[in-house]
């Protein structure tokens, strides 16, 4: 949040999140970039580029919460069966602001 202390629901153009799975972590990704489209094209390749998976479909777009927040979905197209659940670590202003 904005805040840095959990005081609002808007999305701070300095937080950055990293996606971990099976082990595994993303890149740096900016979480209130340029567009929703534009990240979850950025989400997508680089969970591509982790072991575990082998191909991925990422969407996303505004949220309808009118806080300036996206809302993105990944699909599985290569994972058989229930994949193991994704987590996200966050960073506001370059300081660790835990899972999400």
């Amino acid at each position: 949040d904005t805040s840095g202390v959990g005081g609002d629901d808007s999305v701070s153009h300095l937080t950055t999140f990293a996606l971990l799975y099976e082990g595994h972590a993303t890149g740096s990704l900016i979480a209130n970039g340029v567009s929703c489209e534009d990240t979850a094209h950025d989400i997508q390749a680089e969970l591509m580029k982790l072991p575990p998976l082998y191909e991925v479909d990422v969407s996303g777009e505004r949220s309808d919460a009118g806080d300036e927040g996206c809302v993105w979905v990944v699909t599985f197209l290569s994972v058989m069966g229930n994949p193991e659940i994704m987590k996200v670590q966050a960073w506001n202003s370059g300081e660790y602001a835990g899972p999400a």
